[in-house]
């Protein structure tokens, strides 16, 4: 019970791990801003690459498209 619980743990961490790798090689470092730490997003948003509302927009679009995956 323990090695199923540890291997479909490692294969939904890889899983995860190849759709977020998608996403980045697909949408850019721009759009994938909201998976960063806060104080990056905050200089981000200071230097003008993004605004608060693009970042959650696209936060919000790319939860909805993980959750079919």
């Amino acid at each position: 019970m323990v090695i199923r619980i540890t291997v479909e743990a490692i294969v939904y961490s890889l899983l995860y791990t190849a759709f977020m790798l998608v996403l980045f090689r697909i949408q850019g470092a721009k759009y994938q801003l909201y998976n960063y730490p806060p104080a990056i997003k905050a200089r981000a948003i200071e230097k003008g690459i993004t605004t608060q509302a693009e970042l959650d927009a696209h936060a919000k679009k790319n939860r909805v498209f993980g959750l079919f995956v």
